[in-house]
């Protein structure tokens, strides 16, 4: 989980960092800032382990408790977001970093001490800083060590019921059957959904925020600004939904049933589609609202409205495929919880960097049709890119994914 943590805390804080070194010309606070980060997520991870571990308890002994646990993440997340959304109105928008540094502070009170102990190269900030992280890690350590076995016996818990129902069944074919079985397995895993929908969830987050708080965008003096946003949109939602693919650990959650599979008289293909279906439906259209939602908020034309609801749709398969690609290569079918499958995977590592990186290129590829001063185009070479890409996996995955699935142990 830490590992998985530091992964968003490194993509972010590494180029924050460095710009900060230029624009300062303190290159010496480089390397300390560099290496103080690692430390950055250890107390939002206790916390955040500590606030699952509370909702367990609330709904382990209720029948339908995979439910509830997804219904509390989610209102748990959305209050988060509504708490976050809750900034100053257009007329501070020249004062847009305090109003962002400010809502920091109040989010995570130890980034002010961060920020001080760098910026006024304060030794004591940074010693306190270090300090207060180390003390909380150890004492979680502590903590979930001394109760680990009976923290592990109750979360591993199983409800059982005597009633059993007879029904009738249905034969609607192999795709209908698999994407059944893929459904029902990503509802009934609450750290499944919520590891991949989060970023469905906050990218429709931001653009209700854009959207109700559309008068920050339009400030007279500021007029520019809403092209960059444009321009910039299908960057934003590459980054906030490609770290969140649901393929990159559905060959791992399929654990030792995956002899089921391998010895199944299937078509392997709709498996394949089975599983990017699941994807598409959660974050595919998690997506599109997204894109629809800031071409509103941008007041987009519908050309561009259009291409951005494509673009973001064909992203959202790219990834999906690249990530099923990366979970055979590199399958956890060992595990003893579902957490371990989706959150300490290689494989999840893995697709969220590779993801990072096409993201990486998209924004490389929008700055530079800015500064080429070709914009009304890159729509379309966005567009082809995707096309290329989703071509040269698919064929990789047709090709190879049957000597992959012989080859996984299970």
């Amino acid at each position: 989980l830490y590992l998985y943590e530091l992964i968003f805390t490194l993509i972010i804080l590494i180029p924050a960092n460095i710009l900060y070194c230029v624009l300062s010309g303190s290159w010496l606070s480089l390397i300390t800032l560099n290496t103080i980060m690692f430390v950055v997520p250890i107390i939002p991870v206790v916390i955040a382990s500590s606030i699952g571990f509370l909702i367990s308890i609330i709904s382990e002994r209720i029948k339908y408790k995979n439910i509830i646990q997804i219904f509390l993440y989610i209102i748990l997340i959305v209050g988060i977001m509504f708490i976050s959304m809750q900034t100053s109105d257009s007329t501070q928008v020249t004062n847009i970093a305090q109003i962002i540094n400010d809502k920091g502070n109040s989010i995570y009170p130890l980034m002010n001490m961060y920020i001080k102990g760098f910026v006024n190269y304060n030794i004591i900030f940074i010693v306190a800083f270090l300090l207060i992280n180390l003390l909380f890690m150890l004492f979680y350590i502590l903590i979930v060590g001394k109760n680990y076995k009976r923290i592990n016996q109750f979360v591993l818990s199983i409800r059982t019921s005597n009633v059993y129902v007879e029904k009738s069944l249905d034969n609607k074919g192999q795709f209908h059957a698999l994407f059944k079985k893929e459904i029902t397995k990503y509802f009934h895993t609450p750290i499944y959904v919520m590891n991949t929908f989060i970023g469905g969830l906050m990218s429709i987050g931001l653009a209700i925020l854009l959207l109700v708080k559309s008068d920050i965008l339009f400030v007279e003096g500021f007029e520019e600004l809403i092209t960059y946003f444009s321009l910039f949109a299908p960057v934003l939602i590459a980054f906030i939904i490609g770290m969140s693919t649901t393929t990159c650990v559905s060959i791992s959650l399929e654990g030792n049933n995956f002899w089921i599979i391998k010895s199944a008289p299937i078509d392997y293909r709709k498996y394949y589609l089975a599983k990017i279906a699941v994807n598409q439906l959660v974050l595919g259209i998690s997506g599109i609202i997204t894109a629809i939602l800031l071409a509103i908020a941008f007041k987009m034309t519908i050309y561009e409205a259009i291409m951005l609801t494509i673009n973001t749709f064909l992203f959202t398969l790219l990834t999906a495929i690249l990530g099923l690609i990366i979970n055979f290569i590199y399958p956890k079918m060992k595990w003893s919880t579902e957490q371990a499958a989706v959150k300490n995977s290689a494989a999840m590592i893995l697709a969220m960097l590779a993801d990072g990186a096409i993201s990486l290129i998209i924004l490389v590829m929008h700055v530079a049709a800015l500064i080429l001063g070709v914009i009304p185009f890159v729509s379309i070479i966005y567009f082809a890119f995707l096309i290329l890409l989703i071509i040269l996996f698919s064929q990789l995955l047709l090709k190879n994914g049957e000597k992959w699935i012989n080859k996984i142990e299970a």
